[in-house]
C-alpha cells in the first residue's frame, strides 16, 4: 500500500495525533468502532451491531469477536 502526504506523520498514536495531516495515516493502521461511508452512513468496522439508546444520549456497540 502506498501513501502520500505532505509531510511525515508526526505521530501513529492516535492519541497524540492533532495535525489533520496525521489522519489519514493513522487511519491505515488502527480499526474504529463506527466507520463513516462516502454517502454519510456510520457502517460497523469493530462492531456487529450498535444502537442508541437514552434519548440519544448513550451508544451501546455488540463488538467482533477478539476486539482488543
Amino acid at each position: 500500500m502506498r501513501d502520500s502526504t505532505a509531510s511525515d506523520p508526526s505521530s501513529f498514536d492516535p492519541h497524540l495525533v492533532s495535525i489533520a495531516a496525521d489522519i489519514p495515516a493513522n487511519g491505515n493502521l488502527y480499526s474504529y468502532l463506527l466507520l463513516n461511508t462516502k454517502g454519510y452512513e456510520l457502517v460497523c468496522d469493530l462492531c456487529t451491531t450498535w444502537s442508541l439508546e437514552a434519548g440519544g444520549k448513550d451508544m451501546v456497540f455488540n463488538l467482533v469477536k477478539n476486539a482488543t
